[in-house]
């Protein structure tokens, strides 16, 4: 498995940052190269071992460390690091003790841990240079960690930090450097190491010192890894030969049991047989009488219900078809703003305001000349919308997520990185939690709430429009949140305000919705596929695959105007959770037939 990438971090630490990091990398080096989440495949096996041969295999370490790395404890209150099977330490320890190329990878402000914090077996990480991955800067920090694996797979001398030693290596850290330096990215350990190259060698020797493994420490392991096996084989040999004699002494009880309980019954048979024939005669005329009337009451029976069903059947269609029309009367038009219950948190409204959309027919997907188009927004077809649907107005705020946790509707409390609740968009949320949040909202009010499918979202954000955005061709700062710095089809640089804003802050589109582009990415209902042909065209969701993504839409505050298009789509985890990512509400007004 040469060039393989390993990816070492803890779930409950860092594993959205990291899941957005293995989709990074993957479109860079494949999915077959990256391996992560080993504790999901060993069952049954020897976790050491398996362990030890995949840390072996790969070209490249990278250990994700997030704020609660060095302090995560396990159910028995102790630390997790003080524990020698915890998987990140093997993993760890295993890629120091044969001299791979380790890179720390500090997400979500972590700081790099000191030798004092660690075990003995993993004290040189701390002498390690890490690369900080920071939400803000995702896409550039992001970039240095796929350079630094890149300097590591060209580079085929073992020790070489990151491929930048010898041979030229001084002039291309230093232009590395520059390019950090201008992006704004730091390359020097968070710990107070002094300046150096992005990486070190894997011994404190340092790179003179060699990459070898110590032979006496690699042969111990591998003697201490056969000692293990070889105690499993015998336990296991022993274990057999006990359940097969346990097996041979159960089958000759059961075989006597059987016996006997065969002799028992012929007896019994023998001694019922003329008892049997005695009552046969008298038995038959009884039951041939008792089964002529039986026959004849449950025709009657069946003749009487078949009846009251198809009475019941034609009063409840009846009944069906004037709850429909009673309904379609009472809906609200297109174009009109409504709220199913005026219920109050404070100053703040607990139900979100909606906004009917009409009926109608667009183009989804985005022609083959639009810039910056990929290939999972095609091929265009029609899709026509048989019936008008709400729509809410605003993504859904803090204010109303608020209210679903205190009425113990939601369980998660999503963090708000600082820039305030209320007005702004809830953020940090999965597509599992925008799914409790409409189950709670529907029960709430009595009504049909759910996600928008991606058909929906598209009719939503277009508004009528033919153009990549529903403010034209180009779009601005001054019109949707996002990074200003980046433009697109001509337009002007702006601001970029580095976090979300209040809902409703820029003008609402032709259908009275606003920030469908920009501010969060918008969880939508359909799972993820990378074409068109067999999506349904009246609207409806793609039908869901096991354990697959789920899609994104509009685009988010930390990103260019590229993928704030109303074509552009991509997938995501179901669970994952960051501060660009929230959600908006569909309602049905009219049942389906």
């Amino acid at each position: 498995m040469a060039g393989e990438i390993f990816i070492s971090y803890r779930r409950e630490d860092s594993a959205g940052t990291t899941g957005r990091l293995y989709d990074r990398l993957a479109k860079t080096f494949s999915r077959k190269k990256l391996f992560m989440d080993v504790d999901e495949r060993m069952h049954g096996l020897n976790f050491v071992k398996v362990l030890s041969d995949k840390v072996e295999a790969c070209a490249v370490f990278l250990a994700v460390i997030g704020p609660g790395w060095v302090s995560s404890t396990a159910k028995d209150g102790g630390r997790r690091l003080d524990n020698p099977n915890d998987f990140v330490r093997i993993e760890v320890a295993s890629a120091l003790r044969r001299n791979i190329p380790l890179i720390p990878v500090l997400v979500d402000g972590a700081a790099m841990p000191s030798a004092q914090d660690l075990p003995d077996d993993i004290k040189e990480l701390a002498l390690r240079h890490a690369v900080q991955l920071r939400n803000a800067h995702f896409n550039h920090d992001s970039e240095l960690v796929v350079g630094a694996i890149k300097a590591r797979l060209n580079d085929d001398t073992p020790g070489r930090p990151w491929g930048l030693i010898a041979g030229g290596g001084i002039a291309a850290f230093a232009l590395l450097g520059l390019v950090a330096y201008n992006i704004g990215v730091p390359i020097l350990p968070t710990s107070g190491a002094p300046p150096g190259p992005p990486a070190i060698t894997t011994s404190k020797a340092g790179v003179d010192a060699g990459t070898k493994p110590k032979p006496d420490t690699d042969a111990a392991e591998r003697q201490r890894i056969a000692a293990l096996k070889a105690d499993e084989e015998r336990q296991r040999a022993a274990a057999e030969a006990k359940r097969k004699a346990d097996a041979a002494a159960a089958k000759k009880a059961q075989d006597d049991e059987a016996e006997r309980q065969r002799v028992a019954a012929e007896l019994r048979e023998r001694q019922a047989a003329e008892q049997r024939q005695r009552e046969a005669a008298a038995k038959k005329a009884e039951g041939d009488r008792r089964r002529a009337e039986a026959e004849a009451e449950a025709k009657r029976k069946a003749d009487e219900a078949e009846r009251q069903r198809i009475a019941k059947a034609k009063a409840e269609a009846e009944a069906a078809l004037k709850a429909i029309e009673e309904a379609a009367r009472r809906i609200p038009k297109p174009g009109q703003v409504f709220r199913d219950c005026q219920d109050k948190r404070g100053d703040a409204f607990v139900c979100p305001e909606m906004v009917v959309v009409p009926a109608g027919s667009f183009t989804m997907g985005s022609p083959a000349s639009e810039a910056d188009r990929d290939a999972d927004e095609g091929p265009q077809r029609k899709v026509t919308m048989a019936r008008p649907f709400a729509v809410g107005k605003f993504e859904v705020t803090f204010a109303e997520w608020d209210a679903c946790v205190a009425e113990k509707g939601c369980t998660h409390k999503p963090g708000d990185q600082g820039w305030g609740r209320v007005k702004r968009p809830v953020i940090n949320v999965s597509w599992d939690d925008a799914k409790q949040y409409v189950v709670w909202l529907s029960r709430k009010t009595g009504q049909s709430y759910r996600l928008l499918t991606e058909a929906e979202w598209e009719y939503a954000a277009r508004a009528g429009t033919t153009t990549p955005f529903s403010t034209g061709r180009t779009i601005t700062a001054a019109q949707a949140n996002f990074d200003g710095n980046f433009v697109y089809g001509g337009s002007a640089k702006g601001q970029y305000r580095q976090r979300t804003i209040d809902v409703g802050t820029f003008a609402a589109n032709p259908f009275g919705l606003h920030d469908m582009h920009g501010n969060v990415w918008e969880w939508v209902e359909d799972c993820y596929a990378d074409r068109y042909s067999k999506a349904p065209t009246d609207g409806r969701k793609a039908p869901d695959t096991n354990g697959c993504s789920r899609v994104l839409r509009g685009g988010s505050w930390n990103i260019g105007p590229r993928l704030l298009r109303a074509a552009r789509r991509i997938n995501f985890r179901p669970v994952n959770r960051f501060s660009g990512l929230g959600f908006r509400l569909a309602r049905t007004l009219i049942p389906t037939p």
